[in-house]
């Protein structure tokens, strides 16, 4: 129900869903965790593109917009009580000291293989409900323009 969910909820299609996951079913999903970690940055006046001159054109890797997001909620609340999903996300999608699961399939070290791909493609998805349920929190609830 999420991988369809988030089939279409996304400009991105997707493979067709079998129950057998295979490494495509799980890096097809880590563009559209970082188009919506873009789309929340964008949300707190995160530019999603580096910021030196010479780098203007280039993304901004969706973990330091995540850490940037962490630290504006950090210094304006003090803690991170409100948003676990986004630690979560950062600590099992990017955080080198945790799963990392991002990097470590996308340079074939972990989460590869039949063993652990399917564990890596729940939390995946997981991680993109998470924001997109956010965002539209968000939405829900800012006034009208």
């Amino acid at each position: 129900e999420l991988y369809e969910f988030i089939n279409s909820h996304s400009d991105t299609k997707l493979l067709p869903y079998t129950n057998n996951i295979q490494l495509g079913h799980l890096t097809q999903l880590f563009p559209i965790l970082e188009i919506q970690l873009r789309k929340l940055g964008k949300m707190f006046g995160i530019v999603p593109f580096k910021e030196r001159e010479q780098d203007f054109m280039k993304f901004k890797d969706p973990s330091s917009i995540l850490r940037e997001l962490l630290k504006i909620i950090y210094d304006e609340l003090g803690n991170f009580e409100n948003v676990p999903d986004l630690l979560f996300i950062y600590n099992f999608m990017f955080n080198s000291n945790s799963l990392n699961i991002r990097n470590e399939c996308i340079h074939g070290r972990f989460y590869i293989s039949s063993e652990n791909l399917p564990f890596a493609f729940k939390i995946t998805l997981l991680s993109i409900y998470m924001i997109m349920y956010r965002i539209d929190c968000i939405n829900k609830n800012m006034p009208e323009k």
